[in-house]
């Protein structure tokens, strides 16, 4: 018996110690990895451009930019801008030539107020892409240029659901070393009963009284 208990103590250890290795690859790993930075320039912009300067460029219509290169990961797009029309133009980063969209955003609106965009566009596969920056046709509209920047959030939802996982498993590994699964089974049945019941029943409720029972 002394024997059996190290020996599951040892395997329960050395599961943990797996956990822990792979949580702390992916730290290492999401705090290590180049941070690219794709810079565009307001040159690269092409459409109808009103005027420019040595700081950006002023758009009457809608503008793409050059194509830029985007592998598998999450991005924060930054476009610099400057517009007195609150609410009526929008930027859109889209694949430049694919049959399919690997990129997973919608069209961003932009404000009066402010002066850079700042939101969150995910990639599912390496891909060409390009910047559609669509103008309303009111007030002035200026571009002052764009950052897309790769960020570490895809391996830090990979390391949420690595710590909800491991978890799970390591409850599931005491109840079970400890005799309680069937007891931890029937209560989640009961659980999911009972919460079933709350959702799809009509609210009302039986009582069984103890000489409702027939003996058989």
């Amino acid at each position: 018996m002394g024997e059996n208990k190290k020996k599951k103590d040892y395997k329960f250890i050395g599961l943990i110690a797996v956990e822990i290795l792979f949580i702390l690859t992916w730290i290492v790993l999401s705090f290590t990895g180049n941070k690219e930075i794709i810079h565009i320039n307001p040159s690269s912009f092409t459409g109808s451009i009103s005027g420019d300067d040595a700081n950006g460029i002023s758009i009457s219509s809608n503008v793409t930019s050059s194509a830029f290169l985007l592998k598998k990961g999450a991005y924060r797009i930054r476009l610099k801008y400057h517009t007195d029309a609150d609410q009526k133009n929008t930027v859109l980063v889209t694949p430049y030539s694919e049959n399919y969209n690997p990129v997973k955003t919608n069209a961003v609106t932009l404000y009066s107020g402010q002066n850079e965009t700042d939101y969150i566009c995910y990639v599912s596969s390496k891909c060409e892409a390009a910047l559609n920056v669509n103008y309303a046709g009111e007030g002035e509209f200026t571009i002052y240029g764009a950052d897309i920047v790769k960020t570490n959030i895809l391996q830090r939802e990979v390391i949420a659901i690595a710590f909800l996982l491991f978890a799970i498993i390591d409850v599931l590994y005491i109840l079970v070393r400890k005799g309680h699964m069937a007891s931890f089974i029937r209560m989640l049945y009961s659980g999911i009963l009972t919460a079933s019941y709350g959702l799809y029943g009509n609210g009302k409720r039986l009582y069984l009284s103890p000489s409702s029972y027939r003996r058989s």
